[in-house]
């Protein structure tokens, strides 16, 4: 037998369409600031973000061919907490270095082809104040999970 088997592409949701306006202002965010692309990342397709500006913050939902377990264990998160979001399995808040002083925290769970990151960052300079980005990132996370696939 000769040749090989090229695996299909896993397709990636794009969150820009799956997450509606009236979620993303409820989660404190402006549904007209938005963008396709994070940060310094280059196009990869085992990832598809979107990124919404609040007023000291961004919110954003990232659709991932990673698994969980891949996720959870990068060893660039400094911790590692269960949390609780609505009929998913297991969700965990991870918290990244912070070396701009953004206080970046994912929230993550699975869904069907990968995983699902729901993350906040205050903006370069600013304070969110009292609220901290996790409870902002699982705040998010809750409100977006009814519109985000299983």
């Amino acid at each position: 037998m000769s040749g090989t088997a090229e695996p299909a592409a896993m397709e990636l949701f794009d969150p820009c369409t799956v997450v509606p306006d009236e979620a993303i202002r409820a989660a404190g965010a402006d549904p007209a600031e938005v963008s396709d692309s994070l940060l310094g990342t280059s196009n990869d397709d085992r990832f598809a973000p979107c990124v919404w500006a609040a007023d000291s913050h961004f919110v954003s939902v990232t659709s991932s061919t990673s698994g969980l377990d891949a996720i959870v264990e990068d060893s660039r998160y400094v911790t590692r907490s269960p949390v609780s979001i609505a009929g998913r399995e297991e969700a965990y808040s991870l918290v990244r270095p912070d070396p701009l002083g953004t206080a970046p925290c994912d929230v993550v769970f699975a869904w069907a082809r990968g995983t699902v990151m729901v993350t906040s960052d205050r903006m370069v300079g600013t304070h969110v104040g009292d609220d901290d980005t996790c409870a902002l990132a699982l705040f998010a996370a809750n409100t977006f999970n009814p519109y985000l696939p299983k």
